[in-house]
């Protein structure tokens, strides 16, 4: 009985409903036909077909098709609801991105530091306004200074993906004897990870793991 039970318990519910259906029209033909042997004496066979004819040919295909409109329905209206709260999601994202990027805007238009980046090709895509205000010239013109470039103040390196070598600001001060300046450029993402990891000590196998579980 127990067993029984839990079997019931893992059913869906439009499939109990509509074993409750059908148990509701075996139970109608079964008070039908004792009612009539109350009255009569007998079970007229008209009534065992009409109940029959009504519960396995009208309403349990009716309801099955009732059952499978309110699903759909239900599902139609699910994915809606789905949709429009990962909508709402990807709204608020782009509304917190963009004043992000307004208020970061605001920070670097307005700071004495100079802040610019570089499209792959190495053009200057965007340079803050401080540039002008600290130098008094434009990135291009300060790139070109006569001065600039017998100064040797920009370093030009090459970078992995940039078509040309990109401009960097070396050290303006020389000392004859700790000159300084840059001696290499900056490295890209992960480019010395195995080098380090190894220096700790980790095997290629290790390495190897933990990029495949992307830890690194």
């Amino acid at each position: 009985m127990y067993k029984i039970i839990l079997k019931i318990a893992r059913l869906s519910t439009w499939t109990l409903v509509l074993l409750t259906i059908i148990l509701s029209e075996i139970l109608t033909i079964t008070f039908s036909s004792i009612q009539s042997i109350l009255l009569w004496g007998y079970v007229p066979l008209n009534i065992v077909f009409i109940g029959a004819v009504d519960a396995f040919l009208v309403a349990m295909p009716l309801s099955y098709a009732i059952i499978q409109i309110i699903r759909f329905s239900a599902r139609t209206h699910l994915e809606k609801a789905e949709l429009k709260t990962e909508v709402d999601a990807r709204i608020r994202i782009e509304e917190g991105l963009q004043h992000s990027l307004q208020q970061l805007q605001l920070v670097t238009d307005n700071v004495s530091d100079v802040f610019w980046t570089m499209d792959r090709s190495g053009r200057f895509e965007y340079v803050s306004p401080s540039v002008q205000r600290m130098f008094g010239y434009t990135p291009e013109e300060a790139l070109n200074d006569p001065h600039a470039q017998a100064r040797q103040l920009f370093k030009m390196m090459e970078y992995p993906g940039v078509p040309k070598p990109v401009p960097l600001v070396d050290t303006p001060v020389r000392l004859s004897k700790s000159p300084g300046g840059i001696q290499k450029r900056a490295p890209v993402l992960g480019e010395h990870t195995e080098g380090l990891l190894t220096e700790l000590g980790y095997g290629t196998e290790q390495i190897a793991a933990m990029r495949k579980a992307r830890v690194v």
